[in-house]
């Protein structure tokens, strides 16, 4: 550059600019556990990656689910790591941004961090067997279901039973079916046996010239 005063004095000087335009590089971007976790209530997931920059980082920030985390740390390299508590089985949306003091930024491409639905299984015992059922009509008939997560509900032909159910079903074949329903979080299940109630047979007593004899009709 150049100056000069009221008499017309001259001076003369250089300088040099540096203009930085290195944008911040990211690595090691991992997750802890992978994607395509299955589902686990109160479980805690890590979420993983280093910023470097040739002159000095000013914040990074992490966007999942549309939520922001920002670290905001002064150097060369930043090693972030962001927890998420308790997703539901899901597909989610996250990525990162590294931005350095000049506002040089580098944005990671979006990334989907998969929660699986977490599988049920459900049991249906029919006077205490998971099995299919022939039985005489006027004997007891117990329904008994159970799951390994969420609740159960038994349907004979479609209509709903009580759980624990103890008493008489009418002469009939029935479809006797357990069903978890599953929600956002877990699978549904079910179990199907079929129950045939027959007529009990009757006794006809009958005296012929005085002897007596039964026929079973």
């Amino acid at each position: 550059y150049s100056c000069n005063d009221t008499a017309q004095n001259w001076g003369t000087n250089n300088v040099s600019f540096f203009i930085d335009s290195t944008y911040p590089v990211w690595s090691n971007n991992k997750t802890a556990p992978e994607t395509l976790v299955v589902y686990n209530p109160n479980a805690n997931y890590r979420f993983n990656i280093t910023y470097t920059d040739n002159l000095g980082l000013d914040y990074v920030n992490f966007t999942f689910n549309s939520v922001v985390y920002q670290t905001i740390m002064g150097g060369l390299i930043i090693n972030t790591t962001n927890n998420v508590t308790d997703l539901s089985a899901g597909d989610y949306t996250y990525n990162w941004i590294g931005c350095d003091d000049l506002v040089n930024c580098n944005t990671t491409n979006d990334m989907t961090y998969t929660v699986q639905k977490a599988n049920t299984t459900s049991w249906l015992f029919i006077n205490n067997n998971r099995a299919n059922l022939n039985i005489t009509y006027g004997n007891i008939i117990s329904l008994y279901s159970n799951t390994t997560n969420l609740t159960v509900t038994i349907y004979v032909n479609g209509v709903n039973y009580t759980n624990n159910f103890s008493g008489l079903i009418g002469v009939g074949y029935y479809n006797v079916t357990t069903i978890n329903a599953g929600n956002v979080n877990y699978t549904s299940s079910s179990e199907t046996y079929w129950l045939n109630v027959t007529q009990k047979g009757t006794q006809i007593v009958m005296t012929a010239k005085g002897t007596r004899g039964n026929v079973v009709a």
